[in-house]
């Protein structure tokens, strides 16, 4: 199995790094020219810009100093935005602790079209915090009172369930 796996790999990667050919014809005369396409490269760091129709989580009382307990204040501003047709919540720069009990299903429950935005996953983190034992998701669909969930885009947010800090049970 590890075999076929390997050859998979290299087989993808070989055709991923495709020689284009370009014949030009011009006065009788044909040349060939054959380049190589690089690999993608990727991102050191992802930036996002605050949107033009968002709630600032801030606005709504969230610190986002990694201290101060976040949850209501993200809580108040998914209802904000969901009360005002406000398609997303935003996130500055910051550590935004979520230390709220929650349910057993998790803390903070996503809200049908509201999405979450933060400036950058190296600049912008949710974090739950420690000494849970077998803790909660962050965010949760409570199906019992919204059985759907769509319109909802999550991105520029780096998420830390502070695992080193948790305590599980075997069965978990």
């Amino acid at each position: 199995m590890k075999k076929l796996l390997l050859a998979l790999i290299i087989l993808l990667n070989y055709s991923c790094q495709k020689d284009a050919s370009v014949k030009t014809h011009g006065n009788n005369a044909t040349s060939t020219t054959t380049t190589t396409t690089p690999p993608p490269t990727t991102p050191t760091t992802l930036t996002t810009a605050p949107p033009t129709n968002a709630v600032n989580v801030t606005t709504q009382g969230a610190k986002g100093d990694g201290v101060t307990d976040d949850t209501q204040a993200i809580i108040k501003a998914m209802a904000y935005a969901k009360t005002n047709n406000i398609p997303t919540i935003y996130f500055p720069d910051g550590t935004y602790l979520i230390a709220g009990a929650g349910i057993g299903s998790g803390v903070i429950s996503l809200v049908n079209g509201v999405g979450m935005q933060g400036s950058g996953p190296a600049t912008c983190h949710l974090k739950l915090s420690g000494g849970r034992y077998n803790p909660p998701s962050m965010f949760y669909q409570a199906w019992w009172n919204d059985p759907t969930i769509s319109n909802v885009v999550i991105q520029g947010i780096d998420f830390d369930g502070s695992l080193s800090n948790q305590t599980f049970s075997s069965d978990y």
